[in-house]
Protein backbone atom coordinates (compact mmCIF):
# COMPACT_ATOMS: atom_id res chain seq x y z
CA UNK A 1 0.00 0.00 0.00
CA UNK A 2 2.83 2.29 0.47
CA UNK A 3 4.42 1.83 -2.38
CA UNK A 4 1.08 2.26 -4.28
CA UNK A 5 1.04 5.57 -2.49
CA UNK A 6 4.72 6.96 -3.11
CA UNK A 7 3.91 5.62 -6.99
CA UNK A 8 1.05 7.90 -7.20
CA UNK A 9 2.50 11.11 -5.52
CA UNK A 10 5.29 10.79 -7.89
CA UNK A 11 3.19 9.61 -10.74
CA UNK A 12 1.63 13.50 -11.45
CA UNK A 13 4.70 15.20 -11.55
CA UNK A 14 6.05 13.73 -14.12
CA UNK A 15 2.95 13.45 -16.26
CA UNK A 16 2.74 17.01 -15.67
CA UNK A 17 6.49 17.38 -17.35
CA UNK A 18 6.15 14.74 -19.96
CA UNK A 19 2.75 17.20 -21.00
CA UNK A 20 4.71 20.62 -20.83
CA UNK A 21 5.78 21.66 -24.64
CA UNK A 22 9.34 21.82 -24.84
CA UNK A 23 9.39 23.52 -28.70
CA UNK A 24 7.24 25.91 -30.01
CA UNK A 25 6.57 27.39 -33.48
CA UNK A 26 6.74 31.00 -33.65
CA UNK A 27 5.65 33.41 -36.37
CA UNK A 28 6.33 37.04 -36.71
CA UNK A 29 5.34 39.12 -39.06
CA UNK A 30 6.96 42.88 -39.50
CA UNK A 31 5.51 45.89 -41.67
CA UNK A 32 6.17 49.34 -43.02
CA UNK A 33 2.88 50.34 -43.80
CA UNK A 34 3.49 53.38 -45.16
CA UNK A 35 0.92 55.10 -43.32
CA UNK A 36 1.63 58.79 -43.69
CA UNK A 37 -1.71 60.68 -43.81
CA UNK A 38 -2.43 63.10 -46.50
CA UNK A 39 0.60 62.23 -48.41
CA UNK A 40 0.76 57.98 -48.92
CA UNK A 41 -2.15 57.21 -51.57
CA UNK A 42 -5.07 55.35 -51.10
CA UNK A 43 -3.97 54.90 -46.92
CA UNK A 44 -7.07 53.72 -45.78
CA UNK A 45 -7.85 51.29 -48.44
CA UNK A 46 -4.55 49.58 -48.38
CA UNK A 47 -4.66 49.68 -44.57
CA UNK A 48 -7.82 47.54 -44.53
CA UNK A 49 -6.14 45.06 -47.53
CA UNK A 50 -3.09 44.76 -45.32
CA UNK A 51 -5.14 43.86 -42.15
CA UNK A 52 -7.45 41.20 -44.04
CA UNK A 53 -3.93 39.76 -45.59
CA UNK A 54 -2.05 39.36 -41.67
CA UNK A 55 -4.61 37.84 -40.89
CA UNK A 56 -4.58 35.62 -43.55
CA UNK A 57 -1.10 34.13 -42.32
CA UNK A 58 -2.04 33.26 -39.12
CA UNK A 59 1.18 34.87 -37.27
CA UNK A 60 1.68 34.97 -33.35
CA UNK A 61 2.87 38.73 -33.45
CA UNK A 62 2.98 41.42 -35.77
CA UNK A 63 5.10 44.62 -35.56
CA UNK A 64 4.09 47.53 -37.66
CA UNK A 65 5.64 50.93 -38.06
CA UNK A 66 4.04 54.28 -39.63
CA UNK A 67 1.02 53.58 -38.19
CA UNK A 68 0.47 56.90 -37.59
CA UNK A 69 -3.03 57.67 -36.98
CA UNK A 70 -4.58 56.00 -34.07
CA UNK A 71 -7.86 55.40 -36.18
CA UNK A 72 -5.69 53.53 -38.02
CA UNK A 73 -4.48 51.45 -35.36
CA UNK A 74 -8.00 50.45 -33.92
CA UNK A 75 -9.26 49.60 -37.31
CA UNK A 76 -6.12 47.03 -37.69
CA UNK A 77 -7.02 45.80 -34.11
CA UNK A 78 -10.32 44.94 -34.68
CA UNK A 79 -9.25 43.20 -37.97
CA UNK A 80 -6.51 41.31 -36.51
CA UNK A 81 -8.86 40.62 -33.34
CA UNK A 82 -11.34 38.31 -35.26
CA UNK A 83 -7.77 36.18 -36.05
CA UNK A 84 -7.04 35.72 -32.62
CA UNK A 85 -4.29 38.78 -32.49
CA UNK A 86 -6.85 40.07 -29.36
CA UNK A 87 -3.41 41.69 -27.67
CA UNK A 88 -2.38 45.26 -28.84
CA UNK A 89 -0.44 48.09 -27.92
CA UNK A 90 0.57 51.57 -29.88
CA UNK A 91 3.41 53.80 -28.87
CA UNK A 92 1.49 57.20 -28.80
CA UNK A 93 2.94 60.39 -27.12
CA UNK A 94 1.73 63.06 -25.44
CA UNK A 95 4.57 65.58 -27.19
CA UNK A 96 3.36 64.75 -31.13
CA UNK A 97 -0.01 63.46 -32.27
CA UNK A 98 2.29 60.83 -34.57
CA UNK A 99 3.84 59.43 -31.61
CA UNK A 100 6.46 56.73 -32.94
CA UNK A 101 3.97 55.15 -35.44
CA UNK A 102 4.65 52.23 -33.82
CA UNK A 103 2.25 49.13 -33.05
CA UNK A 104 1.95 45.44 -32.03
CA UNK A 105 -0.56 42.74 -32.21
CA UNK A 106 0.36 39.36 -30.19
CA UNK A 107 -1.74 35.90 -30.31
CA UNK A 108 -0.71 35.46 -27.10
CA UNK A 109 -0.97 37.93 -23.34
CA UNK A 110 1.59 40.54 -23.67
CA UNK A 111 2.85 41.09 -19.60
CA UNK A 112 4.80 44.25 -19.97
CA UNK A 113 6.19 47.00 -22.31
CA UNK A 114 8.53 49.56 -22.46
CA UNK A 115 9.01 52.29 -24.38
CA UNK A 116 12.77 53.74 -25.00
CA UNK A 117 12.75 57.18 -26.98
CA UNK A 118 16.23 58.14 -28.65
CA UNK A 119 18.59 60.88 -28.25
CA UNK A 120 19.32 62.01 -31.68
CA UNK A 121 16.65 62.31 -34.35
CA UNK A 122 14.58 65.63 -33.20
CA UNK A 123 16.08 68.41 -33.72
CA UNK A 124 14.55 70.19 -37.32
CA UNK A 125 17.36 70.55 -39.74
CA UNK A 126 15.40 70.09 -42.91
CA UNK A 127 12.13 71.14 -42.52
CA UNK A 128 10.36 68.83 -45.10
CA UNK A 129 12.23 65.55 -43.92
CA UNK A 130 9.30 64.66 -41.73
CA UNK A 131 10.86 62.39 -39.08
CA UNK A 132 11.94 65.33 -36.64
CA UNK A 133 7.81 64.64 -36.59
CA UNK A 134 7.72 61.73 -34.71
CA UNK A 135 8.68 60.26 -31.24
CA UNK A 136 11.11 57.50 -32.63
CA UNK A 137 12.23 54.94 -29.96
CA UNK A 138 12.13 51.19 -29.87
CA UNK A 139 8.93 49.55 -28.03
CA UNK A 140 10.02 46.23 -26.63
CA UNK A 141 6.98 43.79 -25.52
CA UNK A 142 7.25 41.01 -23.25
CA UNK A 143 5.11 37.99 -24.53
CA UNK A 144 3.74 35.30 -22.00
CA UNK A 145 3.86 32.01 -24.93
CA UNK A 146 3.08 28.47 -23.80
CA UNK A 147 7.14 27.78 -23.79
CA UNK A 148 7.79 31.06 -21.62
CA UNK A 149 7.98 34.71 -21.94
CA UNK A 150 10.39 36.31 -24.42
CA UNK A 151 10.66 39.56 -25.45
CA UNK A 152 9.88 41.04 -28.67
CA UNK A 153 11.01 44.58 -29.99
CA UNK A 154 9.97 47.12 -32.89
CA UNK A 155 11.69 49.67 -33.92
CA UNK A 156 11.32 52.52 -36.80
CA UNK A 157 15.47 53.98 -37.62
CA UNK A 158 15.90 57.15 -38.84
CA UNK A 159 15.31 57.54 -42.52
CA UNK A 160 17.60 58.73 -45.45
CA UNK A 161 17.03 61.25 -47.57
CA UNK A 162 18.19 62.40 -50.90
CA UNK A 163 19.81 65.65 -49.96
CA UNK A 164 20.94 64.09 -46.19
CA UNK A 165 21.76 60.86 -45.29
CA UNK A 166 21.58 61.75 -41.69
CA UNK A 167 24.57 58.78 -41.00
CA UNK A 168 25.07 60.19 -37.56
CA UNK A 169 21.44 59.96 -36.39
CA UNK A 170 21.27 56.49 -37.85
CA UNK A 171 24.26 54.89 -36.06
CA UNK A 172 23.27 56.49 -32.92
CA UNK A 173 19.63 54.82 -32.59
CA UNK A 174 21.11 51.62 -33.90
CA UNK A 175 23.40 51.74 -31.57
CA UNK A 176 20.76 52.39 -28.45
CA UNK A 177 18.84 49.93 -29.54
CA UNK A 178 21.81 47.16 -29.40
CA UNK A 179 23.05 48.97 -25.89
CA UNK A 180 18.91 49.10 -24.72
CA UNK A 181 18.34 45.62 -25.63
CA UNK A 182 21.67 43.99 -24.55
CA UNK A 183 20.88 45.41 -21.49
CA UNK A 184 17.04 43.70 -21.04
CA UNK A 185 18.65 40.12 -22.06
CA UNK A 186 21.22 40.46 -19.28
CA UNK A 187 18.75 41.29 -16.62
CA UNK A 188 15.65 39.52 -18.07
CA UNK A 189 17.74 36.70 -19.74
CA UNK A 190 14.83 36.24 -21.87
CA UNK A 191 15.02 35.58 -25.66
CA UNK A 192 14.67 38.48 -27.88
CA UNK A 193 13.30 39.30 -31.58
CA UNK A 194 13.92 42.44 -32.83
CA UNK A 195 12.10 43.76 -36.04
CA UNK A 196 11.67 47.09 -38.14
CA UNK A 197 12.58 49.34 -40.61
CA UNK A 198 16.15 49.76 -40.02
CA UNK A 199 16.67 52.09 -42.70
CA UNK A 200 20.59 50.90 -43.30
CA UNK A 201 20.98 47.66 -45.17
CA UNK A 202 22.63 44.38 -42.76
CA UNK A 203 26.44 45.25 -43.93
CA UNK A 204 26.47 49.34 -42.85
CA UNK A 205 28.06 49.72 -39.90
CA UNK A 206 24.98 50.75 -37.92
CA UNK A 207 23.39 47.48 -38.34
CA UNK A 208 26.31 45.65 -37.74
CA UNK A 209 26.92 47.53 -34.15
CA UNK A 210 23.50 46.70 -33.07
CA UNK A 211 23.48 43.34 -33.79
CA UNK A 212 27.04 42.58 -32.27
CA UNK A 213 26.13 45.14 -29.32
CA UNK A 214 23.05 43.19 -28.05
CA UNK A 215 24.47 39.59 -29.52
CA UNK A 216 21.40 39.42 -32.36
CA UNK A 217 21.48 37.40 -35.42
CA UNK A 218 19.81 37.98 -38.58
CA UNK A 219 17.13 35.78 -39.51
CA UNK A 220 18.22 35.81 -42.75
CA UNK A 221 20.22 36.77 -45.57
CA UNK A 222 18.07 38.45 -48.28
CA UNK A 223 17.28 41.70 -46.39
CA UNK A 224 17.61 44.96 -47.11
CA UNK A 225 16.25 47.51 -44.69
CA UNK A 226 13.18 45.80 -43.65
CA UNK A 227 14.99 42.65 -41.35
CA UNK A 228 14.35 40.62 -38.34
CA UNK A 229 17.21 39.82 -35.72
CA UNK A 230 16.87 37.21 -32.97
CA UNK A 231 18.73 35.94 -29.69
CA UNK A 232 18.49 33.20 -27.42
CA UNK A 233 18.74 33.40 -23.83
CA UNK A 234 18.01 31.43 -20.32
CA UNK A 235 16.43 27.98 -20.73
CA UNK A 236 15.21 29.02 -24.41
CA UNK A 237 16.62 28.96 -27.57
CA UNK A 238 15.41 30.50 -31.06
CA UNK A 239 15.94 29.66 -34.83
CA UNK A 240 14.66 31.12 -37.60
CA UNK A 241 13.92 28.08 -39.82
CA UNK A 242 12.17 30.23 -42.65
CA UNK A 243 12.56 33.63 -43.73
CA UNK A 244 10.04 35.67 -46.73
CA UNK A 245 9.42 38.81 -48.09
CA UNK A 246 6.04 38.97 -48.67
CA UNK A 247 3.42 41.76 -50.67
CA UNK A 248 6.41 43.60 -52.96
CA UNK A 249 3.46 43.80 -56.09
CA UNK A 250 0.50 45.50 -56.76
CA UNK A 251 -2.75 44.68 -55.88
CA UNK A 252 -6.08 46.21 -56.69
CA UNK A 253 -7.90 47.71 -53.72
CA UNK A 254 -11.65 47.87 -52.79
CA UNK A 255 -11.52 51.36 -54.35
CA UNK A 256 -10.48 50.18 -57.49
CA UNK A 257 -7.26 51.57 -57.65
CA UNK A 258 -4.28 49.06 -58.44
CA UNK A 259 -1.39 49.85 -55.90
CA UNK A 260 1.38 48.50 -54.23
CA UNK A 261 0.29 47.68 -50.50
CA UNK A 262 3.49 50.11 -49.48
CA UNK A 263 6.44 51.37 -50.19
CA UNK A 264 7.67 48.30 -48.19
CA UNK A 265 7.60 44.56 -48.19
CA UNK A 266 6.40 42.69 -45.66
CA UNK A 267 9.07 40.37 -43.52
CA UNK A 268 7.27 36.85 -42.58
CA UNK A 269 9.80 34.95 -40.22
CA UNK A 270 9.02 31.53 -39.02
CA UNK A 271 11.22 30.36 -35.40
CA UNK A 272 11.53 27.71 -33.69
CA UNK A 273 11.78 27.87 -30.18
CA UNK A 274 12.70 24.86 -28.10
CA UNK A 275 13.12 24.77 -24.24
CA UNK A 276 16.85 24.32 -24.08
CA UNK A 277 19.70 26.13 -22.38
CA UNK A 278 20.81 28.97 -24.66
CA UNK A 279 24.98 28.39 -25.58
CA UNK A 280 26.56 31.71 -24.28
CA UNK A 281 27.21 34.13 -26.58
CA UNK A 282 30.33 36.40 -27.28
CA UNK A 283 30.18 39.44 -29.67
CA UNK A 284 33.52 41.41 -30.47
CA UNK A 285 31.72 44.61 -31.13
CA UNK A 286 34.20 47.04 -29.36
CA UNK A 287 35.85 47.36 -33.45
CA UNK A 288 32.74 48.67 -34.14
CA UNK A 289 32.19 50.93 -31.67
CA UNK A 290 35.57 52.32 -32.09
CA UNK A 291 34.51 53.22 -36.06
CA UNK A 292 31.50 54.46 -34.76
CA UNK A 293 33.47 56.60 -32.27
CA UNK A 294 35.40 57.88 -35.29
CA UNK A 295 32.22 58.61 -37.19
CA UNK A 296 31.06 60.96 -34.31
CA UNK A 297 34.28 62.33 -34.20
CA UNK A 298 34.56 63.77 -37.48
CA UNK A 299 30.64 64.60 -37.53
CA UNK A 300 31.46 66.44 -34.74
CA UNK A 301 34.12 68.61 -36.11
CA UNK A 302 31.75 69.18 -38.99
CA UNK A 303 28.93 70.69 -37.64
CA UNK A 304 31.22 73.33 -35.69
CA UNK A 305 32.30 74.46 -38.79
CA UNK A 306 28.64 74.51 -39.95
CA UNK A 307 28.00 76.63 -37.40
CA UNK A 308 30.20 79.60 -38.01
CA UNK A 309 29.62 79.48 -41.61
CA UNK A 310 25.88 79.23 -41.27
CA UNK A 311 25.99 81.99 -38.65
CA UNK A 312 27.87 84.48 -41.18
CA UNK A 313 26.18 83.82 -43.97
CA UNK A 314 23.04 83.98 -41.81
CA UNK A 315 23.86 87.71 -40.72
CA UNK A 316 25.49 88.82 -43.34
CA UNK A 317 23.02 88.05 -46.57
CA UNK A 318 19.84 89.99 -45.08
CA UNK A 319 21.85 93.31 -45.14
CA UNK A 320 22.86 92.25 -48.49
CA UNK A 321 19.37 91.90 -49.93
CA UNK A 322 18.20 94.64 -47.88
CA UNK A 323 20.76 96.74 -50.39
CA UNK A 324 19.93 95.22 -53.14
CA UNK A 325 16.09 95.85 -52.37
CA UNK A 326 16.68 99.52 -51.57
CA UNK A 327 18.46 99.81 -54.84
CA UNK A 328 16.29 98.48 -56.83
CA UNK A 329 13.34 99.89 -55.69
CA UNK A 330 10.95 101.38 -58.22
CA UNK A 331 13.18 100.12 -61.29
CA UNK A 332 11.81 97.86 -63.93
CA UNK A 333 8.23 96.67 -65.23
CA UNK A 334 5.69 94.88 -63.11
CA UNK A 335 6.38 91.42 -64.04
CA UNK A 336 10.25 91.58 -63.07
CA UNK A 337 9.54 93.73 -60.05
CA UNK A 338 7.13 90.66 -58.76
CA UNK A 339 10.22 88.08 -59.71
CA UNK A 340 12.11 90.35 -57.31
CA UNK A 341 10.11 90.15 -54.62
CA UNK A 342 9.56 86.50 -54.27
CA UNK A 343 13.29 86.06 -55.54
CA UNK A 344 14.11 88.37 -51.95
CA UNK A 345 11.34 86.10 -50.51
CA UNK A 346 12.96 83.12 -50.85
CA UNK A 347 16.70 84.27 -50.45
CA UNK A 348 14.95 85.44 -46.73
CA UNK A 349 13.54 82.07 -45.94
CA UNK A 350 17.11 80.78 -46.92
CA UNK A 351 19.03 83.39 -44.40
CA UNK A 352 16.67 82.12 -41.81
CA UNK A 353 16.86 78.88 -42.31
CA UNK A 354 20.73 79.72 -42.03
CA UNK A 355 20.42 81.23 -39.15
CA UNK A 356 18.08 78.58 -37.65
CA UNK A 357 21.65 76.06 -38.19
CA UNK A 358 23.50 78.54 -36.60
CA UNK A 359 21.84 79.39 -33.56
CA UNK A 360 19.37 76.23 -32.83
CA UNK A 361 20.21 73.02 -34.71
CA UNK A 362 23.76 73.30 -34.26
CA UNK A 363 23.86 74.05 -30.82
CA UNK A 364 21.71 71.29 -29.88
CA UNK A 365 23.46 68.82 -31.89
CA UNK A 366 27.11 69.28 -31.38
CA UNK A 367 26.71 68.55 -27.54
CA UNK A 368 25.00 65.47 -28.65
CA UNK A 369 27.07 64.13 -30.89
CA UNK A 370 29.77 64.12 -28.48
CA UNK A 371 27.97 62.93 -25.83
CA UNK A 372 27.46 60.00 -27.92
CA UNK A 373 31.26 59.16 -28.74
CA UNK A 374 31.83 59.98 -24.66
CA UNK A 375 28.92 57.40 -24.11
CA UNK A 376 30.30 54.70 -26.72
CA UNK A 377 33.72 55.05 -25.35
CA UNK A 378 32.84 54.23 -21.96
CA UNK A 379 30.49 51.37 -22.94
CA UNK A 380 33.82 49.60 -24.78
CA UNK A 381 35.65 50.25 -21.62
CA UNK A 382 32.98 48.91 -19.04
CA UNK A 383 30.06 46.35 -20.78
CA UNK A 384 30.54 42.73 -20.27
CA UNK A 385 31.63 40.36 -23.01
Amino acid sequence: MVCLLLAGLWSHPLAANESAPQSLSFRVLSYNVWGLPHISPARRARLDAIGAAIAKLSPDVVMLQEVWLPEDGRAMAKVLSAAGLSHHYAQASGHSDSGSGLWLASRHPILDVQFHPFTMGRPILIPWHLDWMAIKGVCMATIDTPLGSLMVANTHLQAQYFMRDYEEVILSQAYEVGRVLAKKSREERRPIIVAGDFNVEPDQLASKLMARRAKLSMAGREFEIDAQMFRSAGDLTIDAREVRQLWKEEVKLRTGETLALSDHPAILVDYAISRRTAPPLKSNWRPLGQQAEVVFARIYRRTLAWLDVCRAFGAVLPILLLMGALRARGHGTYRRRITRFFATLCASGFCVWLLHIGWVWGPQTAPQLERQRLEIALDRQTAPP
